[in-house]
């Protein structure tokens, strides 16, 4: 069970002691493999164990909570009995369900494999994870170190002008802010609004090129000192092994540029994070999104990060995340994210469900990072940085000059493709032109 609050971290009170967070639905980008082939070849949701509640995958079954409960509960196992006996038990039941999944697991290897071969353009990676992750633990211990640089605003604006013209992405960088954290006054109903779609330019993700024109204007006038220039959701991503990890990677001279690919070209403001985020700072956080650009060290690599913040504490200028109901994932994936984008504070909103269309906002809580992830199991977080440094290398060694490639994962399989299509995501002069 996902521990949902650490009991050492100290609450930032309030008169009321309520709150709200958010939580933005991350999209999928498109693949070098077709929508039709991926649909066709995508393994079926799985059913909800009766026992836990928890979806009844392979990895569940085996769990030692869930083998407890089912010699318990239907086995008629007594609970008095001693940890020998148990232990006992619970290996015979593992090779009862390995046995049972053997055949899905082959079934699902299979499917892979098809997948893997329809995928167009020069394969220059394809590995399974755990066989990256492996490989990643052999290295030295690994460091990461974030710096912050700046913050900036993107307006993402409605209007569909030129989103490539230089000019114009200037126009949507600005360097002053009232995105401050406010308390609501509770409690506050949030209601599901259907139909209500903005069209956006850039809906998520800014264009590369933003972040070199930011990195500018706070006095960074040489581009080459880093190896790499991404975004904090890929770097997320692969630190979480997100089955929704998707970006494009080119290289220009010493630097490996990438870009986050997003299908979505609207907002639903019906969603209920929108809903909090606006009553949460009062800004309309569909027009406008703010980021850190940081520098972050991992492992030997020196990447240029822009990552995205909900918004500020007044009193300090420290970036928040704001999350609504439960935080999903493990700590390792919401403290990367956190730790990635320099933030300050988490904020966790509660609601009371009505129905399965209303809820009710109740409740704020205010939390430092620092003291809400002080119980992170370090040997994780290492172990995960290894693997991000070993990624990063294996991106770094593959991505030649001239080509677009795309980093993507494909069942349990990262693959790095030379795109047969792939437009530019800067060229040289593009570059010269951003940082002159």
């Amino acid at each position: 069970m996902v521990s949902v609050l650490n009991k050492s971290a100290t609450l930032i009170p309030d008169d009321s002691g309520r709150g709200v967070a958010s939580h933005l639905a991350e999209g999928m980008g498109h693949s070098v493999v077709s929508d039709g082939i991926r649909k066709k070849f995508s393994m079926p949701q799985p059913e909800t164990c009766p026992l836990c509640h928890k979806p009844q995958t392979r990895e569940h079954e085996l769990s030692r909570k869930h083998i407890r409960r089912l010699l318990i509960d239907v086995r008629g196992m007594s609970s008095d009995n001693s940890k020998m006996v148990f232990d006992l038990e619970i290996e015979k039941e593992r090779k009862i369900i390995i046995d049972k999944w053997k055949p899905f697991m082959e079934a699902r290897k299979k499917k892979e494999e098809e997948l893997l071969q329809r995928v167009e353009g020069n394969v220059l990676i394809n590995k399974n994870y755990e066989t990256l992750f492996d490989e990643a633990q052999k290295l030295e211990t690994s460091n990461m170190e974030p710096t912050h640089i700046g913050t900036f605003l993107w307006r993402t604006h409605t209007e569909k002008d030129d989103v490539g013209d230089l000019e114009h992405i200037k126009k949507r960088i600005d360097f002053h802010h009232n995105l401050y954290f406010q308390r609501p006054e509770l409690p506050i109903p949030l209601i599901p609004k259907d139909g209500l779609l903005v069209d956006c330019a850039y809906p998520q993700a800014i264009p590369t090129i933003a972040s070199l024109l930011v990195a500018k204007h706070f006095g960074i006038s040489d581009i080459s000192k880093y190896d790499m220039v991404v975004s904090r959701k890929f770097l997320h991503q692969l630190f979480v092994n997100s089955s929704q990890i998707f970006a494009d990677f080119q290289r220009i001279g010493s630097v490996v540029y990438s870009r986050d690919i997003w299908p979505f070209v609207n907002f639903n403001l019906g969603d209920f994070g929108f809903q909090f985020e606006h009553v949460c700072t009062n800004v309309e956080t569909f027009v406008t999104k703010a980021y850190n650009l940081s520098e972050v060290k991992i492992g030997p690599f020196l990447c240029l990060v822009t990552g995205e913040v909900d918004c500020f504490m007044q009193t300090d200028e420290r970036g928040m995340e704001l999350k609504l109901g439960v935080l999903c994932g493990s700590r390792i994936y919401r403290y990367s994210q956190c730790f990635l984008s320099d933030i300050g504070y988490i904020v966790l909103g509660r609601c009371k469900e009505i129905d399965k269309q209303n809820r009710i906002l109740e409740r704020v809580d205010v939390y430092p990072v620092e003291e809400y992830f002080s119980d992170i199991d370090q040997n994780d977080w290492k172990a995960q940085i290894k693997y991000a440094t070993h990624v990063i290398n294996l991106i770094q060694q593959n991505v030649s000059e001239g080509v677009i490639c795309r980093f993507e994962r494909l069942g349990k399989h990262y693959t790095l493709v030379e795109t047969v299509t792939g437009e530019p995501i800067l060229t040289p002069d593009t570059i010269q032109a951003a940082m002159k």
